[in-house]
């Protein structure tokens, strides 16, 4: 049976305590909030690596769920029936394995670049490698200024588009394997469990 997502938010914190970065279960939702303080705590120059420690945790703390089984359950999908059109042939899982390989191939390309996600004016940057968010940047001269709402929301939507591109990376692979797709598509189970591939 396929797993659902962990229920709930996840978060974490920095060392201070100032700076936190919660996430939802799909990990596709992040926010960031920045407790009075922060700013005589962390420091602007240390703004960019606590919401990266508070993400981590928020992220370690998902995965604990999901290892710990604290998700729910969906029904099981109907089963196919013997001699239902669509059902799968064995030509099409010979050509669904042949683009496995390419598959994995695609993958392990996304994994190795590096990509980007900012919020709007490129304000907040997030990097993207090796399917994890692994950097962020945030305009100096901006950051000096803002207020912290400001930078909750800049953070958080750059935060935001990594976990998009993040979790895009198995559809970007899966679309040069049409016939692992159009295989993936009559099965009882769908390619990815993943918010983005519904």
């Amino acid at each position: 049976m396929e797993r659902g997502w962990p229920l709930g938010r996840y978060s974490g914190e920095d060392p201070t305590g100032r700076v936190h970065v919660a996430l939802d279960g799909a990990a596709r939702d992040a926010t960031v909030v920045l407790e009075h303080g922060w700013r005589s705590a962390v420091g602007t120059a240390g703004l960019a690596a606590a919401v990266l420690q508070a993400f981590c945790e928020a992220t370690t703390a998902r995965l604990v769920a999901w290892a710990s089984a604290d998700v729910v359950e969906p029904a099981p999908p109907g089963r196919a029936v013997p001699g239902q059109a669509g059902r799968p042939t064995i030509d099409s899982l010979s050509r669904a394995r042949r683009d496995l390989r390419e598959f994995r191939q695609q993958l392990m390309a996304l994994r190795r670049t590096t990509e980007t996600a900012s919020s709007p004016g490129r304000l907040a940057v997030a990097r993207v490698s090796g399917g994890q968010v692994t950097g962020l940047e945030l305009d100096p001269e901006w950051l000096r200024t803002a207020a912290s709402r400001d930078l909750e929301r800049h953070v958080g939507h750059a935060l935001r588009g990594a976990l998009t591109l993040i979790s895009a990376q198995p559809e970007r692979a899966l679309a040069s394997c049409p016939d692992l797709a159009a295989f993936l598509a009559g099965t009882p189970f769908a390619p990815f469990s993943s918010p983005h591939s519904r």
